[in-house]
């Protein structure tokens, strides 16, 4: 059975019937994998504690968290192939894809940009992958590395970027990553798809306070 996200305002008169004709019918609530199923909303300090647990399995979590920083040190996206977003390998004269099986695919930009991230719990880093990219910044990746190339007189250098500046100018910092569906306010599940896979344990940077 496939998942679906679902929030609800718990003030209203529908979820309040919902939430009592689910409780009425057990044998509906028991359909759902209770094993990759969790809670509403949860914190950066819950996560590093659920990752700790040798029993941890992959997990989709939400988490609401404030942008503070974009890392300068790594690239902000990278060539996949087209159909199935995998990292694609440069060949002789083709781009290659080890997971498709072919020697010659189209390739396309894809966001991998770290982004600093708090709550009142923690500090950590998210990994910002794919569409999570789109959907926080409103704009493709492969728009904004066009624009850079276009910009530099279309000199691609080896199709390698290292400047963060286009994801700088969109990722305002301090920004409370809270609702999907403004911009640049980000959303609140970027790069948590897998445990291990999108967020990283940093050094503190200072002390947060609030949301």
């Amino acid at each position: 059975m496939a998942s679906s996200r679902v929030f609800l305002d718990y003030g209203v008169q529908p979820t309040k019937e919902y939430i009592g004709w689910l409780g009425s019918n057990p044998d509906i609530a028991k359909q759902v994998n209770a094993d990759v199923v969790t809670k509403t909303e949860t914190t950066i300090g819950e996560i590093f504690s659920y990752m700790k647990q040798e029993a941890a399995k992959d997990a989709f979590f939400v988490c609401t968290a404030t942008i503070d920083d974009v890392a300068q040190d790594s690239p902000w996206y990278y060539i996949a192939c087209g159909g199935c977003k995998t990292k694609a390998t440069k060949g002789l004269t083709s781009l290659m894809c080890a997971k498709c099986g072919k020697n010659d695919v189209a390739g396309e930009a894809q966001y991998l940009a770290k982004i600093s991230v708090y709550d009142k719990s923690d500090e950590t880093v998210f990994v910002l992958l794919g569409d999570d990219g789109r959907e926080l910044t409103g704009k493709h990746a492969s728009e904004l590395v066009s624009n850079y190339f276009e910009g530099n007189g279309n000199k691609k250098d080896g199709f390698e970027i290292h400047s963060l500046a286009p994801v700088n100018e969109i990722l305002a910092t301090g920004d409370d990553a809270s609702e999907p569906s403004k911009i640049p306010q980000a959303c609140a599940d970027v790069g948590l798809k897998r445990i291990g896979d999108g967020v990283e344990k940093g050094n503190p940077k200072r002390s947060k306070d609030g949301n």
